[in-house]
């Protein structure tokens, strides 16, 4: 009997001399391709990290490795396959959606995760993506669980596999740490917006205590809570970096130029670089709690950096904070590979490393229509007003909005003044339908009955519909704008599917990886198959991606 990584061979011989059988392993056991599986898989995902983040300020970044310390970007391009363009395929690239895809491998059209929030229309309320009253949040009045994400993830399935790993997922917001880590995570953790505490939920600890490590970590941070962190401006930004202005709450807390003086232990904080740092520690922290990459069975930890988020909605992707941001986030994740690295029994030979995006961003339309590109920061209140005009005009006074809920311009109608009024839904579908094109803001829009008779947009859109669309949750009529065009509520804004918020980084690196860069297409539903064939286990139940074979050493 031999032993290859997870795989017995039992040999059978004939009556053959010990020579001849020296001679038969000797040929046989080339031919033999499996490996021993990883001890780690680590996800690294940048929350708003458009593709051309790595491909601008390459030059910028941390050496591959010198003085016996590995860098950050440089490092993972350098010793893995790198796709720099690769895609979402979906109406509107958003955090939830983005984070369910990436290790599930599906799409929102069947892991449900269509937005961040949409209306329930039977409870007549709205429904946060992560949202679970019966999974209490700890030291908070809110529930939160993966209960509304259907299917599973790369970790649901090692552990449905049998195997005895350990599945940690961390992020400053809720639901990137939720998706990524799926129904069978040991730990799901994020950062509680009101206390600013790091917190999970009961879904993940039944006795609603928080793990040792993450107590330790609230209370490092609350001796540091009033202090002024300094957030300079990085020497060598671009000179040409458009000077558009910043907007929105996290540009109110921290100034609109650097340098930025950000008070500890408030919102503001996160979105700084010391919200790259205090993500990283709790990875570390975790690495340490979980005894991560030490055990049998392969472990997952899965991290994602919301920080760049909070700064890119404020500034947009070509300002000097945006660029201050990477150089910052290529140093921290060169700080978390040398941790696990000096963690690790077998350093970095035993572990796969990816790193991705949840979505991309749109640069400010004030700037664009400067360089003669038609652009648009929509009003979302002024269309809303218009539209109640004109179905007030067509139908009558409702004495009440027509819209019960819009989420990025997806609205769901009153259905008790429709009912009141006696009106058919399809009527104001249609006025609806026309109001937002009268605007001119939108290049399509449709409705729920139409989606259902396969009247849609042509092209791209249709087919980002169909992988998006949701029955029952999607909104009664859904606007796709024109390029270049957002809702206004912050300097910029993703949802949208154009190349801009769909576009984003992929780098899968390990031993099985072959390095270099791929031009070859690639989306983001293509990671879990590939995790899943690297592992050997079964893709996520709903992953209709591929396996990245050409990357793949055989």
């Amino acid at each position: 009997m031999l032993e290859f990584g997870q795989y017995k061979v039992l040999f059978i011989f004939p009556c053959y001399s010990a020579p001849m059988k020296l001679l038969f392993l000797l040929m046989f056991i080339p031919s033999l391709s499996f490996a021993a599986n990883p001890k780690l898989v680590l996800v690294i995902v940048i929350d708003q990290f458009r593709a051309d983040n790595l491909t601008r300020f390459q030059k910028d970044f941390l050496p591959i490795e010198k003085n016996g310390r590995l860098g950050g970007f440089r490092y993972l391009i350098a010793n893995g396959a790198y796709y720099p363009f690769a895609q979402y395929d979906i109406l509107q690239p958003m955090t939830g959606p983005g984070h369910a895809t990436i290790l599930s491998g599906s799409y929102p059209y069947l892991n449900g995760i269509t937005t961040n929030t949409w209306y329930n229309r039977e409870k007549k309320k709205v429904e946060y993506c992560v949202g679970d009253d019966a999974s209490k949040t700890i030291q908070a009045s809110y529930g939160l669980s993966p209960r509304k994400f259907l299917g599973t993830t790369v970790g649901d399935e090692l552990k449905n596999a049998g195997y005895d790993s350990n599945i940690v997922s961390i992020a400053l917001k809720d639901r990137a740490a939720i998706l990524l880590g799926g129904h069978r995570a040991d730990l799901a953790l994020w950062m509680d917006q009101k206390s600013l505490h790091w917190t999970t939920s009961s879904f993940y600890r039944p006795d609603s205590t928080l793990p040792a490590f993450a107590n330790e970590l609230n209370a490092q941070m609350d001796k540091q809570k009033g202090q002024i962190y300094v957030w300079n401006k990085s020497e060598g930004i671009n000179p040409n970096n458009p000077k558009s202005g910043a907007s929105g709450q996290f540009a109110d807390a921290i100034g609109t130029s650097f340098p930025h003086r950000i008070e500890r232990g408030t919102i503001a904080e996160l979105g700084s670089p010391a919200g790259l740092t205090l993500t990283v520690d709790a990875a570390t922290a975790a690495i340490d709690a979980y005894h991560l990459g030490h055990h049998k069975n392969t472990d997952i930890l899965a991290i994602s950096f919301s920080s760049h988020d909070y700064v890119g909605h404020s500034f947009g992707p070509n300002s000097d904070e945006n660029e201050s941001m990477v150089r910052a986030e290529d140093a921290e994740v060169s700080r978390l590979l040398n941790t696990v690295r000096k963690k690790m029994p077998g350093q970095m030979k035993d572990i796969i490393m990816v790193l991705t995006a949840d979505h991309g961003i749109v640069p400010p339309a004030a700037w664009l229509q400067k360089n003669r590109v038609d652009a648009q920061a929509v009003d979302y209140d002024d269309l809303l007003r218009q539209i109640n005009f004109t179905l007030d005009h067509k139908f009558g006074k409702a004495g009440k909005s027509w819209i019960a809920y819009t989420e990025d311009f997806s609205y769901w109608l009153d259905t008790d003044i429709l009912q009141n009024k006696k009106i058919e839904k399809s009527a104001v579908d249609k006025d609806l339908k026309a109001a937002l094109l009268a605007s001119g803001f939108f290049s399509f829009v449709f409705s729920a009955e139409e989606y259902q008779a396969g009247q849609l947009p042509p092209g791209m859109h249709e087919r980002r519909i169909k992988k998006t669309y949701f029955p029952g949750i999607g909104g009664d009529v859904v606007a796709i704008v024109k390029p270049f065009h957002y809702g206004a509520d912050n300097m910029v804004n993703h949802l949208a599917d154009y190349s801009y918020d769909e576009t984003v980084p992929l780098v899968i690196a390990g031993s099985r990886m072959k390095r270099g860069e791929f031009p070859e297409k690639a989306e983001v539903v293509d990671i879990a198959p590939t995790l899943s064939y690297l592992l050997g286990i079964l893709a996520p139940a709903l992953s209709e991606g591929r396996v990245l074979s050409e990357a793949i050493k055989h």
